[in-house]
């Protein structure tokens, strides 16, 4: 077997025996891998530190032709994440990015620009970036970068462009906006501000999670409405309710607002 090398995330650790663990990836390279570390909870040993959870590392593994463990041989740390040692919410926001993942990706299924999106949010985090707008960016990525990508500017049905009045009505099951014609009879139709729709749809293309201060931040409810969007169209394309996100109410809040 060669070794492959690679950057990867650490999104779980499980124990394995009292001196070895089994830690889950999503890598640059391979996607989701799980491999063992002989050795991990030994004093001397070659992983410190770089198999701690959402920790970046670059490392080098054995990969099995079988549906066994690949067997990791080296970790070496890149950035560690600090935002759970001081920050609940940071933590959260940290939990519910694995969580997607986990749940999104097959295994050996890599979609490396989307993994470097994860992980330069993961390094706003720990910088104390503006949280509603990363996690709802990264979640708007993980869509697009698998082929959901909602439509936000053009009937999801028909393709008109042309719509009357300030709202807009979004279908969590046909993942994207339906004009007036085409929207009888639907179900499941939320209702967006149209700058809102604008709004993410710039935010799953540029890098305006980064943003220190963004205009749309200073709208009143404007995260609370998108916080509620976003989830129902998540847990739709999941089939199922995610864990962590009824956890994270306080990304509705908008304390920018006047």
């Amino acid at each position: 077997m060669n070794p492959e090398k690679t950057e990867g995330m650490v999104l779980r650790v499980v124990e394995f025996s009292e001196t070895s663990c089994v830690v889950w990836w999503f890598t640059r390279d391979f996607g989701r891998i799980n491999t063992l570390a002989k050795g991990a909870y030994r004093k001397r040993n070659p992983f410190e530190g770089a198999i701690d959870l959402l920790a970046i590392s670059r490392l080098v593994f054995l990969s099995k032709s079988s549906e066994g463990l690949d067997l990791l041989t080296e970790a070496r740390l890149e950035h560690s994440f600090r935002a759970g040692r001081r920050d609940l919410h940071g933590l959260l926001c940290g939990y519910h990015l694995v969580e997607l993942v986990t749940r999104w990706f097959d295994s050996h299924d890599p979609h490396p620009e989307f993994y470097d999106s994860l992980r330069d949010s993961v390094r706003a985090i720990d910088q104390g970036g503006y949280l509603p707008r990363i996690v709802t960016s990264m979640e708007l990525r993980l869509l697009s970068s698998t082929g959901y990508e909602p439509a936000w500017d053009r009937c999801v049905d028909c393709g008109a462009t042309e719509f009357a009045g300030p709202r807009l009505a979004f279908s969590t099951l046909d993942g994207g906006v339906v004009c007036s014609r085409c929207r009888a009879g639907r179900r499941q139709i939320v209702s967006v501000r149209r700058e809102i729709a604008s709004y993410l749809q710039r935010l799953t293309r540029d890098d305006r999670e980064q943003a220190a201060d963004e205009p749309m931040d200073k709208v009143r409810g404007v995260w609370g409405e998108i916080r509620g969007l976003m989830g129902q169209v998540l847990q739709h394309r999941l089939g199922g309710p995610l864990k962590v996100l009824p956890l994270l109410t306080f990304l509705a809040r908008n304390p920018n607002s006047d």
